[in-house]
C-alpha cells in the first residue's frame, strides 16, 4: 500500500507531499490546482507513462516523483539522467534502461495499475461498463486473467501437443508399413557377413598369388643368370690355362724376388768385402812404404 507521495519540480506543482491512509483516496480541489498533476505523477511512477517531456515544467531544473511504501521507497527522476532508484530491503539500486516499461522489482514492490486510478471527467468505475469489460477488469484485480491466460496458453501448448503426437502416431505407422518391406534384411546380413567373410578370403588369396609371382619372378631371374653362367663353361679350358699361367708366373714372381733377395745379400757381402780388401790395401800399403828404403836395393834408384 503506498504510504506518501512526493512531487518536486512538476508541472503546475513545484513541491508537494500527499500521505495516504489506505483504502479509497479521493483528492479534491478548485480547478487548476494540481489534481491533475497529481495523478500524472503517479501514473508517470508506476506506468511510466506519459513519456516525453511535455508533462513537465517549463521551470527548468530535474523533475522527482517519490513514493514511500512502508520502510521501502521508489524515486522515479528525470532530467539530465532519466532513471528509476528505489531502496528495497535495505538495499539502494538504480535502474537506468528499462525503454517504455517499468522495472520488474519497481511493479512488484508497488502492485499498483491504471485500475487503482480513477480521473474526475472518467466514467464511474465499472458503472458504465459492460459484463464483460467488467468481469475483465475483476479478473486483472486477482489476477484471474493471468490465469486464465495461463490456461490459454496450457491448452494451446497441449493442442499443440495432442496435433505433434497424433502426426507422430500416424509418421509411426507409416515407418511400421515400411519395415515390412525390409524382412529380407536379416537374411541380406547374413549373406552379406559370408561374402565379408569370402571377400577376406580372397584378399588373402591375392596376397599369396602376390607372393608367389614374386617367387616364380626370381626363379626366372636365377634360370636366367644360370643360362648366363652356363655360356662361360666353354671357357673353362682356357681359364684353366690362364689360372695355371697365373699360378706359375706368381711361382716365378716368388722365385725372382727370393733371387733378388739374394742377389741383394751378396752385393752386400761384396761390398763388405771389397771394403775390408781396401782396408787391408790401405795398410799393407802403409806397411810397404814404412819397410821400403829410399834407394832400391836391387836397381839402385832412389827418390
Amino acid at each position: 500500500m503506498i504510504n506518501s507521495l512526493s512531487i518536486s519540480n512538476f508541472q503546475s506543482h513545484k513541491d508537494s507531499t500527499l500521505e495516504f491512509d489506505g483504502g479509497v483516496n479521493i483528492i479534491t480541489g478548485q480547478s487548476d490546482s494540481g489534481k491533475s498533476a497529481i495523478l500524472r505523477a503517479l501514473n508517470w511512477v508506476v506506468n511510466n507513462k506519459p513519456s516525453g517531456d511535455a508533462f513537465r515544467s517549463n521551470w527548468g531544473g530535474d523533475t522527482e516523483v517519490k513514493i514511500q511504501i512502508g520502510k521501502e521507497d521508489v524515486a522515479r527522476k528525470k532530467g539530465k539522467g532519466n532513471y528509476y532508484d528505489s531502496h528495497i530491503n535495505k538495499t539502494a539500486t538504480r535502474f537506468a534502461s528499462f525503454g517504455q516499461d517499468v522495472p520488474d522489482k519497481i511493479k512488484k514492490l508497488i502492485n499498483f495499475s491504471p485500475l487503482n486510478m480513477q480521473g474526475q471527467l472518467e466514467s464511474p468505475f465499472l458503472l458504465a461498463m459492460s459484463g464483460g469489460e467488467v468481469a475483465r477488469y475483476l479478473n486483472k484485480i486477482v489476477h484471474l486473467d493471468v490465469i486464465d491466460k495461463s490456461l490459454f496458453n496450457i491448452g494451446r501448448v497441449l493442442n499443440k501437443e495432442r496435433q505433434d503426437c497424433a502426426y507422430t502416431c500416424k509418421d509411426l505407422e507409416e515407418v511400421k508399413e515400411k519395415i515390412k518391406e525390409y524382412v529380407w534384411i536379416d537374411e541380406a546380413e547374413g549373406c552379406l557377413v559370408k561374402l565379408e567373410t569370402f571377400a577376406n578370403t580372397l584378399e588373402c588369396q591375392k596376397n599369396r598369388n602376390f607372393e608367389l609371382q614374386i617367387t616364380i619372378n626370381k626363379i626366372i631371374g636365377l634360370e636366367e643368370d644360370i643360362e648366363e653362367v652356363s655360356k662361360l663353361t666353354q671357357y673353362e679350358d682356357e681359364l684353366n690355362k690362364l689360372i695355371k699361367h697365373q699360378e706359375l708366373i706368381k711361382t716365378n714372381e716368388n722365385r725372382v724376388g727370393r733371387l733378388n733377395v739374394i742377389i741383394t745379400n751378396i752385393e752386400i757381402m761384396i761390398d763388405k768385402k771389397l771394403n775390408i780388401l781396401k782396408e787391408n790395401l790401405e795398410e799393407w800399403q802403409e806397411e810397404f812404404e814404412a819397410i821400403m828404403p829410399d834407394i832400391c836395393p836391387l836397381c839402385g834408384r832412389g827418390e
